[in-house]
């Protein structure tokens, strides 16, 4: 049975989020985007043609439930500030006639080590490649690096969160407290300009970050993806932080004899069932790139 999903959202990037993400839930949905009160982007009068009921999922951050004409709309962000897209598809589930696709299979959280041994401009090449995280509930970037992202601003936030994160009572749902979305749909609390703030807590405090990040998905039956960016570390610490990944990349230059010693002693220390990933880049010069790190 076709129906219709509308959702009030004036962020394309994120509505392109919800759409493929609420399709794999409601596959035969027709799934329309509003930016304005009652009005569609684009979509006409076509979803009376191809659907015999609409539901409607609205920012709460941008509309009302009377700008949606749907008194029965439903929110997108949860009270901590994060779209739950498994609650969002039971919510639609039970008031409709359609049943949601079973993912219980989908896990509730991974975690990707990258491990960058190339210039900032490479590395944001390649992970503006990754498409896996964008298959879960929340898209989670902590960068433990001196910088973040290219044309990116650094904040306080990752500072702060790696300042909180060496109380006792921290917990996962603090990273929640620090996050925005950037430009690529990641949630993340930015970079740090002090690169040795991230040093300090060492590869302990950094894997217990990613565990506390990792339990979060499991408290709150989200599904959850970390991509934990990682520069300048000791080959030891790598290892070690590398150990409690699902997922590890290693980005290079040139596959030198050092770096060939590092992957085979990186690989024995993964899980059987996980091996580093080793991606090649284009060589650099320190003079091409200005964003060289």
């Amino acid at each position: 049975m076709a129906f219709g999903i509308r959702i009030f959202e004036k962020d394309e990037y994120l509505f392109a989020l919800l759409r493929q993400r609420l399709g794999y839930y409601f596959p035969e949905a027709y799934i329309m985007r509003f930016t304005r009160p009652d009005v569609p982007a684009g979509s006409g009068d076509e979803s009376e043609r191809f659907c015999e009921f609409e539901k409607t999922l609205f920012d709460q951050r941008q509309f009302k439930t009377e700008d949606t004409g749907d008194p029965d709309a439903i929110c997108l962000f949860n009270d901590k500030g994060i779209i739950d897209c498994q609650s969002l598809s039971r919510a639609l589930g039970i008031s409709s006639k359609v049943t949601p696709v079973n993912m219980s299979d989908k896990p509730g959280s991974k975690i990707t080590v990258l491990l960058s041994f190339v210039y900032r401009e490479e590395r944001e090449r390649y992970i503006s490649t990754l498409k896996d995280p964008y298959e879960y509930d929340v898209p989670l970037r902590l960068d433990f690096t001196g910088g973040y992202g290219i044309g990116n601003k650094e904040s306080e936030n990752m500072n702060d969160l790696l300042r909180l994160s060496r109380s006792r009572k921290f917990k996962g749902d603090d990273i929640l407290s620090y996050v925005h979305r950037d430009s690529t749909g990641y949630l993340t609390p930015g970079g740090t300009a002090d690169p040795d703030i991230c040093h300090d807590i060492g590869a302990a405090g950094v894997t217990r970050i990613l565990n506390a990040a990792s339990e979060l998905a499991t408290s709150d039956s989200m599904s959850l993806s970390v991509l934990a960016v990682l520069d300048s570390f000791s080959s030891k610490d790598m290892l070690s932080i590398s150990g409690s990944a699902d997922r590890v990349i290693v980005l290079i230059h040139t596959l030198s004899p050092g770096l060939q010693d590092f992957i085979s002693r990186l690989n024995r220390s993964l899980p059987h069932d996980v091996t580093a990933e080793v991606i090649l880049t284009s060589e650099r010069t320190a003079e091409y790139g200005k964003n060289a790190v």
